[in-house]
C-alpha cells in the first residue's frame, strides 16, 4: 500500500495525471452493492490528493470532478490484491509514431471481427459471436442456451438487464460505442491519408443506431414493467455523468424504486412460455441485424486499408 501510493503521489508531483485500477463497487459515488463476491477493477484518472482533506479528485466517465476519501480511493486500489497498485501514465503522443499504431489498432479490430480470437473460443468474439448467440438465444438445446441459463422470471430478467446494461450504459454514451469507433475513423482518415475510412465511418455509426435498437428490444415499452426497468437504468446512467457524486440521493432513490419493481416482475412476470419466446425471437433478429450491418462494415473497412 505505502509503495501504491508513493507511486501515486510522484506521478502526480511530476504533473501528470495517473492512470489507476480501482474496484468500482469499492468507490461511494458509483453507488453500487459491496460485497465480497462482486468487484471489477477499473480504470480511473487520479489528477488530485490532498491528504490534510482527505480528499482525492478523480475523473471517471462523469461530466464533473469526483471526489473519494483518501481511504477509499486505497480501499478500492487494494480490493484486487493481483492488481498490485497498478499505475499508467500516458506520455505525450510521438507524432511520427501515431500512423503505424493507428494502423496496427484498426487490422487489430479487423482480425477481432473475422478470424480466431488470441484467446478464448471463436464464438465469443467478432460476427462467429453475434450468429453464436443468436442461436442460443432461440435454441434451448444447448447447454449455454438462454432457456437453460436465464429461466424465466429472475434468470430472464437478470440477462435482459445485463446485455441492456453493457450495451447502453457500460462506458458512457451508449451504442455500443460504435459512435465512437466511428469518429475515430473520421480521424483516421486524416492521419493515415485514407479517405476511403471517413466513408467507413457512416456504416459504424448504422451500427450504432443498430445497437440502441437491440436495447429497446430487450426491455420493449411495450411490455410496461421491461420498458420501465429501461427507463430507470438510463435516468440512473444519466444522473451520474451530468451530476456526478450530486446525484447520489436521487440515484439511490431510482435504485429502490428499480429494486420495487424487480420484485414486482419475479413475482409476476408479465409474459408466459409463448410471450418470453416472442421476445428472445425479436431479439434474436436484432442481433443478426447487427451482424449483417457489421460485416459489411467491416469488409469495407478491409477493403479502405488494403
Amino acid at each position: 500500500p505505502e509503495k501504491g501510493l508513493a507511486n501515486l503521489l510522484d506521478t502526480l508531483d511530476d504533473g501528470a495525471p495517473a492512470i489507476v485500477w480501482a474496484d468500482m463497487y469499492s468507490l461511494p459515488y458509483n453507488a453500487l452493492p459491496l460485497d465480497s463476491g462482486m468487484w471489477a477493477m477499473m480504470p480511473i484518472v487520479v489528477y488530485g490528493y490532498d491528504a490534510a482533506a482527505d480528499t482525492v479528485w478523480i475523473a471517471d466517465r462523469a461530466r464533473v470532478p469526483l471526489t473519494v476519501s483518501t481511504g477509499e480511493l486505497a480501499a478500492a486500489r487494494a480490493r484486487v490484491a493481483k492488481d498490485k497498485y497498478r499505475l499508467l501514465v500516458v506520455d505525450h503522443p510521438d507524432p511520427e509514431k501515431l500512423p503505424a499504431a493507428v494502423q496496427a489498432g484498426i487490422w487489430d479490430c479487423i482480425k477481432l471481427y473475422t478470424e480466431a480470437p488470441p484467446k478464448g473460443a471463436r464464438t465469443n468474439f467478432g460476427l462467429a459471436a453475434y450468429q453464436h448467440w443468436a442461436k442460443l438465444l432461440v435454441d434451448p438445446k444447448p447447454r449455454m442456451s438462454w432457456a437453460k441459463q436465464f429461466a424465466a422470471p429472475a434468470g430472464l430478467l437478470a440477462g435482459l438487464t445485463s446485455v441492456f446494461n453493457h450495451v447502453a450504459i457500460f462506458g458512457k454514451d451508449g451504442n455500443a460505442e460504435r459512435f465512437l469507433f466511428a469518429n475515430f475513423l473520421d480521424e483516421a482518415a486524416a492521419i493515415l491519408n485514407r479517405p476511403a475510412l471517413a466513408e467507413v465511418a457512416p456504416r459504424f455509426r448504422d451500427a450504432g443506431q443498430a445497437w440502441d435498437a437491440l436495447g429497446q428490444a430487450l426491455l420493449p415499452d411495450d411490455i410496461a414493467p421491461l420498458g420501465q426497468t429501461r427507463t430507470l437504468m438510463l435516468l440512473r446512467h444519466h444522473l451520474f455523468l451530468e451530476r456526478g457524486r450530486d446525484a447520489l440521493p436521487d440515484i439511490r432513490q431510482i435504485d429502490g424504486q428499480h429494486a420495487a419493481l424487480k420484485q414486482e416482475l419475479i413475482g409476476d412476470f408479465p409474459l408466459d412460455e409463448a410471450g418470453v419466446a416472442g421476445l428472445l425471437g425479436n431479439v434474436r433478429d436484432h442481433v443478426l441485424a447487427i451482424h449483417d450491418i457489421e460485416a459489411e462494415a467491416v469488409s469495407a473497412l478491409r477493403d479502405a486499408m488494403r
